[in-house]
């Protein structure tokens, strides 16, 4: 039997466990993806609005604000790194996360981007790398 999910797994474990269950269930591709690719169309999607964002920036001088809503999974990936939080301390239903994108002047640069997140009522300013597609202290 395949191991399942639980809150004893590092992050690594259960994309391991997610991409096996993928491919053991032969899943469609065309509605179904490993989660590994998951993770790499985040930082895909994370790009996207970082252009949407710039570009109402200079076209219209607002800045927008995005509310996005993700997986637990993912979202443990995302924050467990961040503030070196320990299996079984991870994130929870409806648990809030804030990101503050920070640019000069308006203007984003090319390959890191300064990043404020919020979680927990701890704050960790880290960079989100554009060509690599990963989130660094």
């Amino acid at each position: 039997m395949t191991k399942q999910f639980d809150s004893t797994m590092t992050p690594a474990q259960s994309i391991a466990v997610a991409d096996r269950l993928f491919v053991e269930r032969k899943l469609p591709e065309t509605l179904f993806e490993p989660y590994s690719e998951t993770e790499k169309q985040f930082f895909y999607s994370a790009e996207v609005a970082l252009r949407f964002a710039s570009k109402l920036k200079k076209q219209r001088g607002k800045v927008p604000h995005f509310f996005v809503v993700g997986h637990i999974e993912f979202l443990n990936h995302l924050v467990m790194p961040i503030f070196d939080l320990q299996v079984g301390n991870t994130v929870g239903p409806a648990e809030h996360i804030e990101i503050c994108v920070l640019a000069k002047n308006g203007v984003l640069d090319a390959t890191l981007v300064p990043l404020i997140v919020r979680f927990r009522n701890r704050v960790a300013k880290v960079y989100l790398n554009r060509q690599k597609g990963y989130i660094q202290k």
